[in-house]
């Protein structure tokens, strides 16, 4: 393999010293699968000896294994040379092992399987039965492709794990709305810390979201101290947006008409908009005062409620299909509560009475 290269001489010269020498058999395999690899990935002795250093069994592996891999890597996996850099490790695959796995999952979860090594190259070290396992595992969930390309790491889990993480966060009221949402596998990924931080931030009444929940320490702890709740906005606007069939853009538009936006909380969001829905409130009407859901949910369930039995409000069952419905019940907390802020047109009881056209 290095009898073709421009500088033979020079590279015969140098093992044929090393040999005279008296240089170890072991210094004289690791001195040729440097040259060897130099001249394959085109680049200097001291970036091999880097691969060297991250994974060690590159010094004294066949050369013939290390070319035919990287000539199946190159041509039938489409990986760029940067790659090969990245993950040494994966140089010690026997080249046939790699084909196998490429022919029994060429997709997982509908997504390429070439797609998915390129991005988590490890994968490739993982037995296909174990894969497989995964991939059904995540399919009983309603895991989608897009969600595995997110966090591709989440293949690589143990499938009992993979299990019991999954059984575990679907089965919780605080993470149970997120199973849709696209950086979901995240949550299983970091399952370990989800529960600390999960009491930390309900200890001080701080909205949690996806992102802050897998942070790195130092960046939660600072989301602690600076009580920033901007994240929560997307996991939302995410549900939301499941809700009245629309996209997110529509439902970050309409929250930013409401003051208190950034007091929000997805659980708390999710209990009204179920209890309001169940208690025969259109989704028209809904999206109309979409502000509501920012309020606590057992003041909104109690001020309702009151609204069924107020005077002004008789019959209910005239007011149940009034477009302006919500908007009523936000106007009857904020005045009731002294927090009243008027942000519309709507600048008193009588106006939100009007019949809509």
């Amino acid at each position: 393999h290095l009898i073709d290269c421009e500088n033979q001489s020079e590279v015969e010269s140098r093992f044929y010293k090393m040999y005279r020498d008296g240089s170890s058999l072991w210094e004289i395999k690791t001195a040729m699968n440097a040259e060897f690899l130099s001249l394959k990935l085109n680049c200097s002795l001291v970036a091999i000896h880097r691969m060297f250093k991250k994974y060690p069994p590159l010094r004294t592996q066949s050369i013939l294994n290390t070319n035919l891999l990287l000539d199946v890597l190159f041509k039938d996996f489409q990986f760029p040379l940067s790659k090969v850099f990245s993950v040494p490790n994966l140089l010690s695959l026997h080249p046939e092992i790699a084909l196998k796995f490429l022919s029994d999952i060429p997709t997982i979860l509908g997504i390429n399987t070439i797609e998915l090594i390129n991005k988590f190259p490890i994968v490739l070290r993982r037995p296909v039965c174990l894969i497989k396992r995964a991939e059904n595992i995540l399919k009983e969930y309603s895991i989608t492709g897009d969600q595995l390309m997110c966090c591709p790491k989440i293949i690589n889990f143990n499938p009992s794990t993979l299990q019991q993480r999954l059984e575990k966060l679907c089965n919780s009221e605080d993470f149970s709305l997120l199973i849709s949402y696209k950086k979901f596998l995240w949550l299983v990924y970091h399952y370990s810390i989800l529960e600390r931080r999960l009491h930390s931030l309900k200890e001080r009444g701080i909205p949690c979201s996806i992102s802050v929940l897998t942070t790195s320490e130092s960046q939660f702890d600072q989301y602690l101290s600076a009580s920033d709740y901007r994240t929560c906005i997307k996991e939302i606007c995410f549900y939301l947006a499941g809700v009245f069939s629309c996209t997110e853009i529509l439902i970050r538009e309409k929250l930013k008409e409401y003051p208190n936006i950034y007091d929000s909380s997805l659980t708390n969001c999710r209990k009204i908009v179920e209890f309001l829905l169940d208690a025969g409130v259109s989704k028209n009407q809904l999206l109309t005062g979409i502000g509501v859901v920012f309020y606590d949910f057992e003041v909104v369930k109690t001020f309702f409620h009151e609204m069924q039995n107020h005077d002004d409000c008789q019959p209910f069952a005239d007011w149940i299909n009034h477009y302006n419905l919500i908007q009523l019940l936000i106007y009857k907390i904020e005045v009731e509560a002294g927090l009243y802020r008027v942000t519309g047109n709507s600048d008193d009881y009588e106006e939100l009475s009007m019949e809509s056209v």
